[in-house]
Order: structure tokens, then C-alpha cells, then sequence
């Protein structure tokens, strides 16, 4: 709107406009408004000297002398008006984008606000030029004995003003509608953003019960067997959750953060089923500070549990392996089959699925996830680059 460009414009435009604001009113692309105005002024002095170089070429052409002592004064009142009218023309582009309505009836508004201004700017002109070269009350006697005379050549110059002010709010609208689409884009991204978060913390989410449910099923068993080795398990998965909920607000935690809950897990699956457990680790000696998305190895450890320990009494090797060079994190779980096992669909299952789906939404495509599903062995290996500025 007008009144908050120029103090001027608030007492000889009073312009109101109603509706919702789409956009803020500072957003920005090409700096300030006051350098947008300097855009379109430099414009309005382009067409200026684009008239005037013209019009030298037609005399020379012709062998006419121009008087630059009268022509001037003719010539550039009209071009330097424009820095009056800029800023109408702009605060009515903006309200095309600014406010809430039907395009056609904005539109059909400025359109009417373009003729007004060419006409003010060539009515204003005429009247500075009448000053300029002294003729002001010649001119307005002229206007009461002989209106065609004054009105006439008023009318026909108008035309001239009525194109620069086209051409000047043409360039504000493409000004603002590249801010337009700048800050609809901006503002899809920041949607798009909120929901991967939102995904993100679903899925993480998710992840909680599942695995406090399958530990709280452990010690409610250990209870009836073993009373002290549950009140240990109780200690343990105390600890155990106390670290992981004071990440539950990060999606990315240190990669040997992550790798001593597995290893807390796993402690507390081995009070409950003992020697059916045996573990080895091979972990990297450096590059434990790296980031990888947290509950990426619990659900991995507890697959081989419920898949496999929890359904056979036979022992079932647990192998874990991390490696971390300066590109990638390698991750790999193998755990091996029992004697007598019955094969499931472990592929299928919610922890891997749910996995996958975290790793696509943080990573896009540049992950690696391969299953080998065996007779006497199931391998999970998880592949994931090396985040940078982590």
C-alpha cells in the first residue's frame, strides 16, 4: 500500500485495501523497495534519452538545429515526474500479491490506476512547462477562449505517458512476481521440511514401544525365573532409555553414542537368555564422532533376538561390524540360523521396513541397505555417506 512508501502519497492517494496479506511485506528479492524504485526510474530515464537521441537523429537527418536551452526544459520535467509516480505504480502491483481476491478484479484496478497516473504525470508536466518557459497564463487563458487548442495536444501526450507507465509497471510485476514465486518456493520448501520432520519423529517414534515393549516382555519372564537378574534388567533398561530419550530430539547422534546402546541392549538380552547369545564386535578405532541417524543399530540387534535367539534354544552368533572411512559408515549385522529354524518373512518386518523408510527420507538415494537372508546365517548391511558440517 501507499502509506508505506511516502508521507506524500498518504494525503493525495488515500488507497485501503482489505483481505489477508499472502506474502510478508519485506520480503525480498532484489533488495529494498527504494532500489526497486531506483530500477524503475533508471527505466523511465532510459525511454528519456531513448526520446531524446531520437529525436536528435530526426533533426540532424533533416538539417534542423536543436535548441537544448528550450527543449530541455520541455523534456525533462516529464521524465523526472516519474520518480513521483513510481511508487503508485508500485504499491498497486504489490497489492496484486499482497492481499487475498480475484486476479481479474486487481488487474482491471491497476489498469484503471495506469491511465490516472499517465494522465496526472502529462497534466502535471504541461503545467511545469507552462511555468518553465513562462507562457503559464497565456496557456490558461488559452484554456478558457480555445480549450481544443490546450486540451488537444494534452490528450494526444498523454498517450506517451500512458505507454511509460505500462512499461514501468510491467517491470514492477515481473520485479514481484520473481519475489512472488521466490517466496512460494521458499515457503513449499519449509512445508516440505516440517513434514520429513514430521515422518521423521513418526517413525522414531514408533521405534520406541516397539523395543521397550519387547524389553519389558524380557524382565516380566526373567521375574518368575530369576528376581535379581530381572532387577538388574530393570536397572539396565533404565539406563538404557535414559539414553535414548535424551536424543529423542535429534535425528543424527555420534556413531559410538549409537554403538554403546546396541551394546547396553544386547547386555540386557544376555541376562536373559545367557550363553544363547554370543557376540562379537569389530568397531572402528577412530571416527566414532561421525553422525548416523539414531535407532539405526538398535532395531538391527533386536531383529536377531525376536528373529532368531527368541525362537530357538540353540546359541546364535551375533556379528557385529563398523567400519568408517572418510566417505562412508559401514554398518553390518549377521546373525546365525539355528540348527532347526523355521524360515519367516524377516524382510518384511516392521523394524527393517521402518529402516528403510528413515533412510530415504534422510539420505534420498545415497544410501546403501542389503538383506541376505541365508539358510544358516540372515545379514543386514547398511551402507550411509559421511555427513559434512555435522
Amino acid at each position: 500500500m501507499i502509506d508505506v512508501y511516502s508521507p506524500i502519497f498518504v494525503t493525495v492517494f488515500s488507497v485501503k485495501s482489505s483481505g489477508a496479506p499472502i506474502l510478508p511485506s519485506d520480503s525480498n528479492l532484489f533488495g529494498s523497495k527504494y532500489r526497486i524504485w531506483l530500477v524503475m526510474f533508471a527505466v523511465a530515464l532510459f525511454f528519456g534519452a531513448a526520446s531524446n537521441v531520437s529525436s536528435f537523429l530526426y533533426s540532424f537527418g533533416n538539417d534542423r538545429t536543436i535548441d537544448w536551452i528550450i527543449d530541455l526544459p520541455q523534456r525533462l520535467p516529464s521524465y523526472l515526474l516519474w520518480a513521483v509516480f513510481i511508487p503508485l505504480l508500485h504499491g498497486k502491483v504489490i497489492e496484486i500479491f499482497q492481499h487475498a481476491g480475484a486476479y481479474r478484479n486487481k488487474v482491471v484496478r491497476l489498469t484503471g490506476w495506469i491511465v490516472l497516473a499517465a494522465f496526472l504525470h502529462r497534466l502535471l508536466t504541461f503545467v511545469i512547462v507552462s511555468v518553465l518557459i513562462g507562457n503559464f497564463g497565456t496557456t490558461v487563458g488559452l484554456l478558457f477562449s480555445s480549450p481544443g487548442e490546450v486540451l488537444l495536444p494534452l490528450i494526444s501526450l498523454s498517450a506517451d505517458s500512458l505507454t511509460l507507465a505500462v512499461i514501468l509497471t510491467l517491470t514492477a510485476l515481473i520485479v514481484e512476481y520473481t519475489k512472488f514465486i521466490k517466496a512460494e518456493s521458499l515457503k513449499q520448501e519449509e512445508l516440505r521440511r516440517h513434514l520429513v520432520e514430521a515422518r521423521l519423529q513418526n517413525l522414531s517414534g514408533s521405534l520406541h514401544p516397539h523395543f521397550l515393549f519387547n524389553a519389558l516382555q524380557g524382565v516380566s519372564i526373567m521375574i518368575h525365573k530369576d528376581p535379581f537378574v530381572a532387577d538388574k534388567m530393570l536397572s539396565s533398561l533404565s539406563e538404557l532409555l535414559r539414553s535414548t530419550f535424551s536424543n529423542s530430539e535429534n535425528q543424527f547422534i555420534p556413531l559410538k553414542q549409537e554403538i554403546e546402546t546396541g551394546r547396553n541392549y544386547l547386555s540386557i538380552q544376555k541376562m536373559r537368555f545367557g550363553t544363547r547369545i554370543r557376540e562379537t564386535m569389530t568397531l572402528p578405532g577412530m571416527g566414532g564422532e561421525v553422525k548416523v541417524p539414531r535407532f539405526i543399530l538398535l532395531p538391527l540387534l533386536e531383529n536377531c533376538i525376536k528373529h532368531n535367539v527368541d525362537l530357538s534354544p540353540d546359541p546364535v552368533e551375533i556379528e557385529l561390524v563398523v567400519a568408517v572411512t572418510e566417505e562412508n559408515i559401514s554398518i553390518s549385522v549377521k546373525n546365525s540360523r539355528p540348527a532347526e529354524y523355521h524360515k519367516e518373512a524377516i524382510e518384511s518386518g516392521e523394524g527393517l521396513k521402518q529402516i528403510r523408510s528413515r533412510l530415504e527420507i534422510l539420505y534420498d538415494k545415497n544410501f546403501g541397505f542389503n538383506i541376505s537372508d541365508e539358510e544358516t546365517a540372515f545379514t543386514v548391511e547398511v551402507e550411509l555417506p559421511v555427513r559434512n558440517g555435522d
